[in-house]
């Protein structure tokens, strides 16, 4: 379990408000697409193959360790009142107290009419978290274009005992057997990424 501290200050008299929770994940924004990063890597215009994609693929580009950056960094509120000066314009920050081993990350695709946004999301195999370095063990996906409707699937690590990283894709009843570049470089997993898993890698004794 992760605590996380969200603090909000007064711009005017600077009296902050500070409360420590601890959360078994952390709720990422995808911000609106004139605020994602325009040189985030994604599928070009012509596709893979050179062949045009249709228009209706086009969604806003995320880079995960963005959108964990974003979640941890400063932002403007001005929608409350100072209890002691009266002033609306205030600074909220979030910050980790301490980080679970295993961080779980979930993408806010749904808004509040549960209709869902599918922006790319690229995730990478490894994120580092204040220092720490957290590698992809799992992943939830979600087809479909609302919470009422659409489909959910996974990706999980496999632990077998083998030397080579083995992946595994439950669909249903169908298990296949896939390669950790299938997962992170597939468009349809990058729009359908919802909630991802990553383990604390510890240092070798």
């Amino acid at each position: 379990v992760s605590q996380i501290t969200s603090s909000v200050g007064c711009k005017t008299c600077s009296y902050r408000s500070e409360q420590t929770l601890a959360c078994e994940d952390l709720s990422l924004d995808l911000p609106l697409n004139d605020q994602s990063n325009e040189n985030q890597s994604g599928p070009s215009a012509s596709g893979a193959a050179g062949s045009k994609l249709p228009s209706s693929l086009f969604s806003a580009h995320h880079g995960l360790q963005d959108l964990l950056e974003r979640y941890f960094s400063e932002h403007q509120v001005d929608d409350c009142k100072c209890e002691k000066c009266g002033a609306t314009s205030f600074v909220h920050r979030t910050s980790a107290q301490t980080l679970a081993r295993h961080l779980i990350l979930h993408l806010k695709r749904f808004d509040a009419f549960g209709q869902k946004r599918s922006d790319f999301v690229h995730f990478p195999a490894s994120l580092k978290v204040f220092g720490q370095v957290y590698e992809l063990c799992a992943a939830v996906f979600h087809k479909g274009k609302s919470l009422n409707y659409g489909h959910y699937f996974s990706a999980v690590q496999a632990c077998d005992g083998k030397k080579e990283t083995q992946w595994k894709l439950f669909d249903d009843s169908e298990v296949d057997l896939v390669q950790l570049k299938d997962i992170l470089d597939s468009p349809l997993k990058q729009r359908a990424a919802y909630v991802l898993f990553y383990t604390k890698q510890t240092a070798p004794s």
